[in-house]
């Protein structure tokens, strides 16, 4: 799933906790009916009361912006290349953490 969509639904979700905040479903009720954590509509609740919105921070949940299919593609061509090749230098080589590159080879 991509992240633009992933946040489509996290946006949606903190609407739809705004609205069920508006009619006056309790905090414990709405994280049943949503199905977020109680910490999730607590924070919609607090950003609504101090007039923030229902937006996320900019930059906040931008994690994974580097494993794109180019990327994991390119980190698939230089491990087959060179199968011995660390962990470390394919981390160096491609500019990047090296938890990233363990990620990447773990997941795809």
């Amino acid at each position: 799933m991509s992240s633009n969509v992933k946040m489509l639904e996290q946006e949606k979700k903190r609407e739809h906790i705004c609205d069920l905040l508006s009619a006056g479903v309790d905090k414990k009720t709405i994280s049943y009916i949503v199905d977020v954590s109680l910490r999730t509509v607590s924070n919609v609740s607090n950003n609504i009361n101090n007039n923030k919105g229902t937006t996320r921070a900019p930059g906040s949940g931008g994690q994974n912006k580097k494993t794109t299919d180019k990327f994991v593609e390119q980190l698939r061509m230089k491990i087959e290349d060179d199968p011995m090749v660390s962990m470390r230098r394919l981390a160096k080589d491609c500019d990047v953490a090296k938890g990233t590159i363990r990620r990447t080879v773990k997941n795809d």
